[in-house]
């Protein structure tokens, strides 16, 4: 059969492996890709974003491909797309399935709608081949573990299938099917070395899964040293790679395993990389290591700056104290750190925002990546947030809700001020702190003009480096010459227009 997958703005490995298990099955595979130009989570402008007409290239990528059926897969906050997919995919009459967390975090809305004819429940890697097998051979489908379906109004619930045990029987990610419409990176090579992760952050869908798991198998599991490396060496042939990015949740959760791997990455594939840590899984042996074989970077989740709300309702275990402890750790290693930062959790006030931009400062990392917290469906940070009326669950489990957006979905009072927060933490490594108090009690609506008079800032902190004398006068005479060039004033504040 030919099953055609369409995704938007950046390469999923879900989708290659998918794509890979069915080209082994013997079936034939290809992909839609929207480019998402003005409309992802960096870069918003929807008039612009609609002179991109996503929805006709995919009805003429239908046309000449003939598809049997339609693949997608979703997140919550791409769920609205996911549907437009669904409903284009509807007018040539093809079947459709929808896999990924939202279809697995609310497969009994998502089944109602009439979009999509089947649901994959959890990993779809051998439920999906079955399911198209099935289709293939015209046999019955209400009985596939894994998938829901429906026929004649009668919905087919089907249990959990166990978990993929040995990773290392699933085919390598089918990385051409992203490649060959230029929305792959050849030069950074993304890879997962395993799949789950047993850390309890209430932000993550990762113990909603690890419940839905319970009794199907080992939640956390690696793939071989070997096969990492095999699959590595397959890459540096064929795509001529110079970069490799582990994007698994925790990279350095085992170390004994981590230890073995990377002795053998630095002999047979020796190419920097990166990776994300734990707080909690890093000391200074395996910080040497890593650097020896070639790391280059870490990401580290944060998450907040104030240490009892990231504790107590992130649930994210990691004292202020072991972040200093784990950073000063890799900063001798030298490698270079950065640090995800969440704003607007439900009831955050803005002293508590305002506590993660003195942590920033104070932990001197190299790059700092900022986020609006999203609610997530079935997270335990979202059911919290549902129960105390800050957010319509429903709502975003249909789609209305959901979507890209730059600001918070919560009904909070602070809704401006937790997008100035998220805007300019970007910018603790480069701004004094009253600078940066100054800007956030600022009421900015552009983020282009705010990004150009940060330019400014950055530039007098570099010409200013090493003058302890005047540097407050600098940045003074920038404050007021980028005032004097985008803002208006009213009585009441300063405000930046849109680009």
């Amino acid at each position: 059969m030919k099953v055609l997958f369409a995704y938007r703005g950046a390469e999923s490995i879900g989708v290659e492996y998918l794509s890979a298990v069915l080209k082994e099955g013997g079936h034939s595979t290809d992909l839609f890709f929207d480019y998402a130009f003005f409309d992802d989570s960096n870069v918003h402008y929807p008039k612009l974003n609609r002179l991109f007409d996503w929805v006709l290239s995919f009805k003429e990528k239908i046309r000449s491909y003939e598809p049997d059926i339609v693949a997608l897969s979703a997140t919550t906050n791409l769920y609205p797309w996911v549907k437009a997919a669904a409903a284009a995919a509807k007018e040539f009459s093809l079947p459709t399935v929808i896999g990924g967390v939202h279809a697995t975090a609310a497969p009994e809305i998502v089944i109602q709608n009439d979009l999509f004819d089947f649901v994959c429940v959890g990993e779809g890697d051998y439920a999906l081949l079955e399911l198209i097998n099935s289709i293939e051979a015209n046999k019955d489908c209400s009985k596939i573990n894994n998938i829901w379906s429906k026929k004649d109004g009668v919905v087919y619930k089907n249990q959990i299938r166990d978990l993929i045990d040995d990773l290392d029987k699933l085919p390598f990610p089918d990385k051409d099917i992203f490649y060959k419409y230029n929305c792959l990176n050849k030069k950074n090579y993304v890879i997962f070395t395993g799949r789950g992760c047993p850390f309890k952050c209430t932000f993550c869908f990762n113990h909603f899964y690890v419940k839905l798991y319970s009794g199907k198998g080992k939640y956390v599991r690696a793939r071989s040293a070997e096969n990492i490396v095999e699959e590595l060496k397959m890459a540096k042939e064929k795509y001529k790679i110079n970069f490799v990015d582990f994007r698994d949740d925790t990279f350095t959760l085992n170390k004994n395993w981590v230890l073995k791997f990377l002795s053998l990455y630095k002999q047979e594939i020796d190419l920097p990389f990166s990776c994300l840590v734990h707080a909690n899984t890093v000391d200074a042996l395996l910080a040497s290591e890593l650097k020896k074989a070639g790391c280059a970077q870490v990401e580290m989740g944060i998450e907040s700056g104030n240490e009892n709300l990231r504790n107590s309702l992130l649930k994210k275990g990691v004292s202020n104290e072991k972040f200093f402890q784990t950073i000063k750790i890799l900063k001798n290693a030298n490698i270079v750190i950065r640090g995800d930062i969440i704003f607007g959790v439900p009831e955050e006030t803005n002293e508590q925002m305002w506590d993660s931009i003195k942590f920033l400062k104070e932990i001197k990392i190299d790059h700092i990546s900022s986020g609006i917290f999203y609610p997530f469906p079935k997270t335990e940070l979202a059911d919290y947030a549902s129960s105390i009326g800050l957010v319509n669950v429903k709502e975003i489990l249909e789609g209305s809700g959901s979507g890209i957006r730059e600001n918070t979905v919560l009904k909070m009072s602070n809704e401006k001020t937790v997008k100035r927060f998220a805007t300019l933490a970007a910018f603790v490594n480069y701004l004094p702190l009253f600078i940066l108090k100054i800007f956030i009690k600022w009421n900015f609506i552009s983020k282009s003009a705010l990004h150009l008079g940060m330019v400014g800032f950055i530039y007098i902190n570099k010409l200013s480096y090493g003058r302890s004398s005047g540097r407050g006068a600098l940045y003074f005479k920038a404050l007021m010459l980028i005032i004097k060039k985008y803002a208006t004033f009213d009585k009441d504040r300063i405000k930046f227009p849109m680009p």
